[in-house]
């Protein structure tokens, strides 16, 4: 989303997220988890294949979680890159789930 953005000219209420996009940009920092670390502990994010991430919130739906949060557009990630995850998504995650009324009304 910043990119060939002028920082000078990004809103001051907008200053927080500018700076943090940056930092993601630029890849791991001392301390901070690489791609490879956040994949192997597999415990706090998905990232993997459609069937991975089926299993993934297979797990933390059978623990009573009730909501996820999509990151698909952090860091470098190019424009069709977030499509094709968010299509990936909607086409091959999603259907793996219901609304807790469908489950319900099946059981």
């Amino acid at each position: 989303m910043w990119r060939d953005y002028d920082p000078a000219t990004v809103p001051p209420d907008y200053q927080g997220y500018y700076a943090r996009d940056q930092r993601l940009a630029s890849g791991p920092h001392p301390g901070e988890p690489t791609p490879r670390e956040v994949r192997e502990e597999g415990t706090k994010f998905c990232v993997g294949t459609p069937a991975e991430c089926v299993r993934f919130l297979k797990l933390y739906e059978a623990m009573g979680i009730e909501e996820a949060i999509l990151l698909c557009a952090v860091g470098p990630a190019r424009h069709e890159e977030v499509l094709h995850t968010l299509r990936l998504f909607g086409e091959e995650v999603i259907p793996h789930f219901q609304p807790k009324e469908a489950r319900a009304a099946v059981a």
